[in-house]
């Protein structure tokens, strides 16, 4: 039994040996595409919010002049 043992784990570890690099490999790519998109869902939220904030900003000083306005007419 120990025999068929160590012989089930030199093959496993003789496989595994060879299976290991294509592994690494996929893993590797899987990693980068991930930090890719990572940072392009970062680039466009941050792109949103800045179109946002500035459309905020543009309604915020129209109120203040038709604010102001109102004011002067009365």
């Amino acid at each position: 039994m120990a025999r068929v043992n160590r012989n089930f784990h030199c093959t496993f570890a003789f496989c595994w040996s060879q299976k290991l690099p294509e592994l690494a490999k996929s893993l590797s790519k899987a990693i980068r595409e991930f930090a890719r998109t990572k940072e392009e869902v970062k680039r466009t939220l941050s792109k949103q919010l800045s179109i946002d904030d500035d459309t905020y900003l543009e309604v915020k000083e129209e109120d203040e002049e038709e604010d102001e306005n109102k004011k002067e007419k009365k």
